[in-house]
């Protein structure tokens, strides 16, 4: 287990690379980005998106810490699933052939996991 990695610094490298990038891109190529239909409401929700995510790379970092990968890794493939209900049910989003492939895989290697136990 990665007990000799602090587990604030195991999620933050990308947080901080990707914040880094995007500093130096909006400096270069401010074209790039628009930020005229942003309203106050959505960037809130853009930053608050963000800080759960790394609150919950954090907290993937500390399960992965003091337990086995074999106990966590269901549950991180269930936030999948929830995800994808989430696009379904929210957002309308209507799957393709790839994406029922590639749950079709995840589904049955979580199957296979839970018969061969």
């Amino acid at each position: 287990m990665n007990q000799h990695i602090h587990y604030m610094l195991n999620s933050a490298y990308f947080a901080y690379s990707l914040f880094l990038v995007a500093i130096v891109l909006v400096i270069i190529r401010p074209s790039w980005f628009n930020f005229e239909h942003y309203t106050f409401i959505s960037v809130f929700w853009m930053c608050l998106s963000g800080v759960t995510h790394y609150v919950g790379q954090t907290l993937n970092s500390l399960a992965y810490k003091y337990a086995e990968a074999s106990k966590i890794t269901p549950l991180t493939y269930t936030g999948g699933v929830i995800l994808m209900l989430a696009d379904i049910l929210v957002f309308g989003y209507a799957f393709n052939l790839t994406d029922v492939t590639g749950i079709l895989i995840i589904f049955f290697a979580l199957l296979l996991q839970i018969i061969c136990k």
